[in-house]
């Protein structure tokens, strides 16, 4: 992290850049803004908000291959200076602040991949029913029939483990309650680790039942595949941070592979 905060008197000051951000275009447009980790002067992180709008800041916009609903990009601070009421936590105590909202972030995001699973199973149930060939319906296909029942029992489950680590954040992170801390990360990781693949492959298996009408955007289903794209190859943290998070939390911090 190259992004450094520095207090001067009752104001932070600003330098570095912050990329991949969601809705970076509707703040500058609307006037809204973000929250940002900077490395504090005194050591430790500072968590802040920053009005996008701020004198020093410049955006940049990314052109993504999904997830059309909301712009993603970066931002730059040339010495943006934001006052002391907008630290989020404890000066120098950010780190934990974030992860805190990682925490609730990557569980939504499991959320958001399962309700796009459930749709593109409901898409295919719909056409497997309907579609006949040679003189049946493509339900009774055992090869169709075994794969969706496949797909629809790990929904379920992965759906409980959601369910699960959006119960321990209500119950403990989100009261202030760190005494079930490694529980709560183990949950969120687990689940974030398990949604976004089977989710990919609910997309991606439907869409080859609907054979070649399945590539088509009539279909429905290739938002679903680019969308979800996006949360395995990194947004709320990638596949591969979920297993450090996993291996650090069963086996002790001593065996985390970077330091």
């Amino acid at each position: 992290m190259h992004t450094t905060a520095r207090r001067d008197g009752s104001r932070f000051v600003l330098h570095g850049e912050k990329a991949f951000i969601s809705g970076v275009e509707e703040a500058k447009r609307l006037g809204g803004g973000h929250l940002t980790l900077a490395k504090a002067d005194g050591g430790g992180f500072d968590f802040l908000y920053v009005p996008t709008r701020s004198a020093g800041i410049s955006t940049q916009k990314f052109e993504n291959m999904g997830r059309m609903g909301i712009s993603t990009g970066g931002l730059t601070y040339a010495d943006v200076s934001v006052p002391e009421s907008y630290l989020i936590g404890a000066e120098h105590r950010g780190f934990d602040c974030a992860m805190e909202g990682f925490s609730v972030a990557r569980t939504f995001v499991s959320a958001a991949c399962i309700g796009a699973a459930e749709r593109a199973l409901e898409t295919g149930i719909a056409y497997i029913r309907d579609r006949r060939a040679f003189g049946q319906p493509l339900g009774k296909f055992e090869a169709i029939q075994f794969e969706l029942v496949d797909l629809y029992a790990q929904v379920e489950a992965v759906k409980w483990q959601c369910r699960r680590a959006a119960w321990l954040l209500d119950r403990y992170t989100l009261k202030g309650d760190t005494s079930h801390r490694s529980e709560v990360d183990r949950a969120v990781a687990s689940v974030k680790l398990t949604a976004p693949p089977i989710a990919f492959e609910c997309v991606k298996r439907v869409m080859m039942w609907f054979g070649a009408a399945g590539y088509t955007k009539e279909a429905g289903l290739e938002l679903g595949f680019r969308g979800i794209m996006s949360y395995l190859v990194g947004a709320e943290g990638g596949l591969n941070i979920m297993r450090i998070i996993l291996g650090r939390e069963l086996l002790g911090k001593e065996f985390v592979p970077y330091k």
